[in-house]
């Protein structure tokens, strides 16, 4: 009970410092992500274009990052080796992928506007990728992870430079050029800060005796990624498709005022991640080690990421119009539905986002990528049924409706490759549910009031 609880204080402090440094930077993102919102919405098109060329190029940045965040935490004992070979794997990935968008893109539609701002917001992406894995050095070291904290100074440099460009410059297609190069250039400066600094750690070294053992196990943490993070960016390339084809009526605007919505849940996903990558050492060690140890804190996360959850999300959902009101210009309050939607998703993500991640602790993260693969095929098949009637709103749909249906499956599944129990977790949920729709309601209530 003692080295749990040390333990325990461990994570809770790792966690802490973590969060610290992550929220703030993605306050400041968040804060430069809304006043774009709020000045191209000016242009709808132009708005809906920056959209998604944003989510094409987070799929690239996911890609291209091959699941090597992952891979250096488990190869932690061997950190030098796995920290440079990550390095050039990443750096071949995101140079091979983005001639491919770049030049597939050119030869179908030209050099538009599209096209530059994937260019530019593509090396931007690029270079995020390293982050993620030299974020994973630090945590292996366990020493100097203030340095962390570079990040903050990174999203003031975006808020700052977003909130210049959108009250200097009237034209919103030289604007939008501007924020693009704005977000690329600070990135490359920051992160190459932060990537330099490591290098005095530990100097990074290419194992080619590694290159196949690491691809074969980073390859399905990417895949994974990948699925996990395309649920909102699938659904605003669907609504694209179907606007360009004109297959669906889709209003100009319309994806971004999506994207306005599920900015609010991307940025609180940030928590569970940051708890996730945090535990995920101690899943691995005590899987091999200690089975009922590993099933505890299997629960004690689920607990209390759940709460958290249920929590915020519902919370959320009962108060989606101030939050949109709050935050946003008129033109972008009709995305409010679609928020209510995004709160109960946060709720079930949260629930289920443990269940999920025990699957890379067992070394059944193949079998986790084929399952959440099947959900982005459900998602698309949903998508194509409902955004034709109910615009933006059938994509959120969707995407409720995916993530319930494969959290349940994922919940299910994990508990029986760990030999656990199913109705602990349940008791431990419970009362969070009970107690979330009684906030809801209460809320409801004093609104109307």
């Amino acid at each position: 009970q003692h080295l749990v609880m040390t333990t325990s204080a461990q994570v809770v402090r790792v966690i802490s410092r973590l969060i610290t440094s992550r929220l703030l930077y993605r306050i400041c993102v968040g804060l430069s992500v809304i006043q774009v919102s709020n000045y191209l919405i000016s242009d709808p098109k132009l708005i809906d274009t920056f959209d998604v060329a944003l989510s094409a190029v987070s799929i690239l940045m996911i890609l291209s990052e091959v699941g090597m965040s992952m891979v250096v935490m488990h190869g932690s004992t061997k950190l030098a080796r796995y920290y440079g070979t990550a390095l050039a794997i990443e750096s071949v990935a995101w140079v091979t992928l983005e001639v491919l968008l770049l030049g597939g893109y050119a030869l179908v539609n030209g050099l538009n506007t599209m096209f530059w701002l994937l260019c530019i917001l593509g090396v931007g992406q690029a270079v995020i990728q390293y982050r993620v894995v030299v974020r994973s050095a630090y945590r292996a070291l366990h020493h100097q992870e203030w340095i962390s904290f570079v990040e903050v100074l990174d999203g003031l440099s975006k808020v700052i430079g977003v909130w210049l460009i959108t009250h200097f410059i009237a034209d919103a297609t030289t604007g939008a050029y501007s924020i693009a190069l704005l977000y690329t250039v600070t990135t490359i400066i920051f992160v190459g800060w932060y990537a330099l600094h490591s290098f005095g750690l530990v100097k990074p070294v290419i194992d080619q005796t590694l290159l196949k053992p690491m691809l074969g196990e980073g390859l399905w943490f990417s895949l994974q990624a990948v699925v996990t993070t395309i649920y909102f960016e699938i659904d605003k390339l669907i609504m694209r498709l179907y606007q360009v084809t004109g297959w669906a009526d889709i209003p100009a605007g319309d994806i971004g005022r999506y994207g306005a919505a599920s900015l609010i849940i991307v940025f609180l996903l940030i928590f569970p991640r940051i708890g996730l990558q945090v535990i995920t050492p101690y899943l691995y060690e005590y899987y091999k080690t200690d089975l009922k140890k590993y099933q505890r804190i299997v629960l004690f996360s689920t607990r209390y990421l759940g709460a958290t959850g249920i929590a915020l999300g519902l919370g959320l959902t009962a108060l989606a119009d101030q939050v949109m009101q709050l935050i946003y210009k008129e033109s972008l309050w009709s995305a409010t539905p679609a928020l209510e939607l995004f709160g109960v998703f946060f709720a079930v993500r949260l629930i289920g986002t443990t269940s999920s991640q025990v699957f890379a602790t067992i070394d059944q993260q193949p079998l986790r990528t084929k399952l959440e693969a099947g959900s982005v095929v459900l998602n698309i098949i949903l998508d194509i049924i409902l955004i034709p009637q109910f615009g933006f709103l059938g994509g959120a749909i969707a995407t409720l409706c995916t993530e319930s249906v494969i959290q349940i499956v994922m919940y299910i599944w994990s508990r029986h490759l760990t030999h656990d129990s199913y109705w602990p977790t349940v008791r431990q949920v419970l009362p969070a549910v009970i107690a979330g729709l009684i906030m809801y309601g209460g809320i409801l209530i004093i609104k109307q009031l």
